[in-house]
């Protein structure tokens, strides 16, 4: 094959995969990522941002065995597979535990890989660390890995820590991918069940947030009055006050990012902050890190852009900068995450915010001004 029909050839496999009955995550995840053909490899490679492959090596695959390459491709990256695997695994019995896992889990979903690939029936349902600890056990008696395809996210993308960029990155694509399957009508069983795990790990809340924030939508849906006349067709006669309000706030949620809180509390008050959304459906909604002044403010507008907030902080913490920033803007609604380490003498609130403390680790904590306190453990939550 000459370029163009490479090209086309590609082209193909994408749509065939695209034709597929409840493909959209994995279409989403594949489109997500960039392509090259790269023949200074055998066959073919991911490194968490990029696939490539070898010229000659796709050519060779039958149409079918090319959309099972590409969606395997994609899985180690949906998999984290570049960086998950521990110091001092052995790089190469990593890649084929992971293949194996991968390549299962595409057979039973019907797509078609070629007949060389790793896929021992013995790993059903393993995980690939599960898998790593049999192969690594049995190295030396097992047949060199025939595709071995993962690099480093460091050997093609200097974006600071490479594991942490690689990770926000992954993130980002499966929310958005959760998101477009759901929007087409696709079965939950679509997505596969370790991904669907992560992502009900990172996107769930465990606060009971239906009883925290009842009180709150009661007092403000449908709350105001309109004397507007109504259509003639339906009340010729009379009027009447009638409700207007959609029952939409303006909502901000802020998080203490000082020093005593780690990555994994972050992504927890970034999961909490998903609950919230999904169950208010503000008019809009504001995130904002702070520690001792504010690190970082971002708009809201869609599950995909919680998915892609990243950890800013590591200060101190004092609130001054985020109170100023409540009482000028004036959400009807603040939610604030925090240990509430910090000085509360002569904090005012000016605005007719509503607040809500989310407290973690302090339940003898007391707000600097009349305001609603939830206290939490935020490693049970």
């Amino acid at each position: 094959m000459n370029q163009q029909e490479l090209d086309i050839a590609l082209n193909k496999a994408k749509v065939a995969l695209m034709s597929r009955a409840e493909s959209v995550f994995y279409t989403t995840v594949l489109f997500s990522l960039k392509f090259k053909w790269d023949d200074t490899e055998p066959t073919a490679w991911t490194d968490g941002y990029t696939i490539g492959f070898n010229r000659k090596f796709f050519e060779s695959l039958r149409p079918a065995e090319r959309v099972g390459v590409l969606i395997h491709e994609a899985m180690h990256v949906a998999y984290l597979h570049p960086i998950r695997k521990r110091a001092g695994m052995d790089h190469e019995v990593w890649n084929s535990a992971a293949d194996h896992v991968i390549n299962l889990q595409l057979l039973k979903a019907g797509f078609e890989l070629p007949s060389w690939v790793l896929a021992d029936k013995r790993f059903v349902g393993f995980s690939a660390e599960q898998a790593y600890d049999v192969l690594y056990a049995e190295r030396g008696n097992q047949p060199p890995n025939p595709m071995p395809d993962l690099r480093s996210p460091g050997d093609a993308d200097g974006r600071g820590d490479p594991e942490q960029a690689l990770q926000q990155h992954v993130q980002e694509i499966l929310v958005r991918a959760t998101v477009q399957s759901k929007m087409a009508g696709n079965s939950p069983g679509s997505i596969p069940g370790d991904i669907q795990m992560y992502l009900d790990k990172l996107l769930n809340p465990k606060l009971p947030w239906q009883t925290i924030l009842r009180r709150f939508m009661n007092a403000m849906a449908k709350s105001d009055y309109s004397w507007k006349r109504p259509n003639r067709r339906f009340m010729p006669e009379h009027y009447l006050p009638s409700l207007y309000s959609e029952g939409m706030i303006d909502l901000a949620v802020w998080a203490d990012i000082s020093c005593s809180v780690s990555n994994s509390d972050f992504h927890r008050i970034v999961s909490e902050t998903a609950g919230v959304f999904k169950m208010m459906k503000p008019k809009t909604l504001t995130f904002g890190q702070f520690d001792t002044r504010i690190q970082q403010i971002d708009k809201i507008k869609s599950l995909c852009d919680i998915g892609s907030l990243e950890f800013t902080g590591r200060g101190g913490t004092c609130i001054d900068e985020m109170l100023e920033w409540i009482n000028k803007n004036q959400p009807e609604l603040a939610i604030i995450f925090t240990d509430g380490e910090f000085d509360k003498r002569n904090k005012k609130l000016t605005a007719q915010t509503k607040v809500i403390w989310m407290i973690h680790d302090n339940e003898q904590w007391k707000p600097p001004f009349l305001s609603k306190v939830i206290c939490y453990d935020i490693n049970e939550a």
